[in-house]
């Protein structure tokens, strides 16, 4: 998933790439599901005008969490399969704040055909 900041203001609002920098944030900075329902948080994301086009709920986060994650399989796959070195395979589990999700990831570590150090997550599946 790769997104270009300084070209927002370029670009009309498009529900996919609002996604996935909540993903990206939620993610990368390790931020609570529930964070998102939190109403001071509501009240900035409505005043900055695209309240009816995202919904926040920690269940919808993880939705979207493990739906893009799908999507994105076949180009991870794509990558992998032009790998330039060996693939090497780590595991690794994560559980939210309050202990309400569990997830068990695998990732691969590999350098792509551009010379690029890649550790994409390869497997994803939520623990009951």
């Amino acid at each position: 998933m790769k997104i270009a900041p300084q070209k927002f203001h370029e670009q009309q609002f498009c529900q996919q790439v609002a996604d996935d920098l909540r993903l990206l944030w939620i993610i990368h900075s390790n931020i609570p599901f529930s964070m998102t329902s939190d109403n001071r948080f509501q009240a900035l994301r409505q005043y900055l005008n695209h309240a009816n086009r995202i919904p926040w709920s920690p269940t919808t986060v993880k939705l979207r969490i493990i739906s893009r994650f799908r999507q994105l399989e076949p180009q991870v796959a794509d990558l992998m399969k032009q790998a330039t070195t060996q693939i090497h395979l780590s595991c690794d589990g994560w559980t939210s704040p309050h202990q309400t999700m569990a997830v068990s990831g695998l990732s691969a570590y590999f350098t792509s055909r551009a010379g690029v150090r890649m550790n994409p997550v390869i497997g994803l599946r939520t623990l009951d």
